[in-house]
């Protein structure tokens, strides 16, 4: 009675057949999902070079508004409203 217990060469094979094709497609899944990945990496690493780049020209931008913002205030002053202007003379108009 024990030998029914056991399972035949049939069903041994049909099993490691099985087994074997599910180990292909997992491989093949992993292979593929590592593919993504390393696309996705690829896009995050571009991503972040653009980024660096914007920010970059955001804070050269910003540094030359500070500095002309500076300049606007210093020519807003009261002190920068007493020019001295000489007319040097005009020649004949007509």
């Amino acid at each position: 009675m024990a030998f029914k217990d056991l399972e035949t060469k049939r069903s041994l094979r049909k099993k490691y057949r099985d087994s074997k094709d599910q180990l292909k497609y997992t491989q093949k899944s992993l292979a593929s999902t590592e593919q993504e990945r390393d696309i996705a990496n690829s896009r995050l690493e571009k991503t972040k070079a653009k980024l660096n780049k914007v920010t970059a020209l955001y804070v050269a931008e910003r540094a030359k508004n500070a500095e002309l913002t500076r300049k606007l205030k210093a020519l807003e002053t009261p002190e920068s409203e007493a020019f001295n202007f000489e007319c040097m003379g005009v020649s004949n108009v007509n």
